[in-house]
Order: structure tokens, then C-alpha cells, then sequence
């Protein structure tokens, strides 16, 4: 399955020096990927700004402006009550499918990872990490407040 590795740098930076090589020993990009490095040309870089799905994971933690390829994040209380929102959503889900004898390791392992099961991976250059939707969002309230340019957007492979 192919999925995004999105670049998020600080507004300053210009395109030349954007992130364009994804370290090879990050452990999130080791541990979800077994390829990544390829870089999406302009047209599929815009195809992932103006996705639903796009939209979606960020919608309650960050604003995202399609134009100018940014996302600014809410406040701590905003992102803080969102996630928490989420979690009670999703261990009751959880919950279901344990009373029904359905949940598995894998259930868990998705919850644990990808946000409503998104499985793009986030690259934070000016912090030099990877990180998966999942923990991207739970860490939102970090953000809270501040602006990031989309930049480069690897494809990625697990």
C-alpha cells in the first residue's frame, strides 16, 4: 500500500531549501515504511493538499489553507478537547468489538498508529522527526497556535 510522507516546514523557508531526503534511521519511517523517497511532482503534491481525507485528519486541530499550502493550528484547548473526543470515540468502538469477540492485535495496532485510520506519515524538518497521523495529532496541543508550509511530499510504501 502507497501513502504520503508529508514535509512540514517553518513558513520561512524557501522551496530550494525545503526538506528533500527523508533520513534513512528515522525509527517512525523504519518502523511504518519498508520504501520511501520519492518525491510527488506538483500535481500530486496539490492532489494531497485538496483531498477530502486531507482535510478530514486535520479538521478540530489545525486550519488548512489550500492556496497557500499551509496549516495553522487551534489553540491547546481546542486541539486537547478534539483528541480527547476521538479517544473516547474510539475505545468505545474498541469496546464493541472486544464485548463482540471481533478485536485483534491489529485493531489495536491501527488505533495506536494511524487516525482514523490514516496511515500518512508527517516529516517535521525544522525538529529533524517523523511521526505517524496518529501521534502527529495527539501532539497537535505542541502546535497549537502555529502556522507550517506543506512542503515536499514523499511517497511512501508498507
Amino acid at each position: 500500500m502507497h501513502f504520503p510522507i508529508i514535509a512540514l516546514e517553518n513558513v520561512e523557508t524557501l522551496k530550494k531549501d525545503w526538506c528533500d531526503d527523508l533520513p534513512f534511521d528515522d525509527k517512525t519511517l523504519q518502523e511504518h515504511t519498508d520504501y520511501y523517497g520519492d518525491v510527488y511532482n506538483s500535481e500530486e503534491r496539490r492532489d494531497v493538499v485538496n483531498s477530502d481525507w486531507f482535510a478530514e485528519l486535520l479538521d478540530g486541530y489545525a486550519t488548512l489553507d489550500k492556496k497557500r499550502y499551509t496549516i495553522t493550528f487551534h489553540d491547546v484547548d481546542t486541539c486537547r478537547r478534539h483528541f480527547e473526543e476521538y479517544l473516547e470515540d474510539l475505545t468505545k468502538e474498541l469496546y464493541e468489538k472486544a464485548k463482540n469477540h471481533t478485536l485483534n492485535g491489529y485493531h489495536l495496532y491501527v488505533a495506536a498508529n494511524e487516525y482514523k485510520g490514516c496511515s500518512a506519515l508527517f516529516y517535521l524538518s525544522d525538529d529533524g522527526y517523523a511521526q505517524t497521523s496518529f501521534d502527529f495529532l495527539d501532539d497537535a496541543t505542541y502546535r497549537a497556535g502555529k502556522t507550517y508550509k506543506i512542503g515536499n511530499i514523499f511517497d511512501a510504501h508498507m
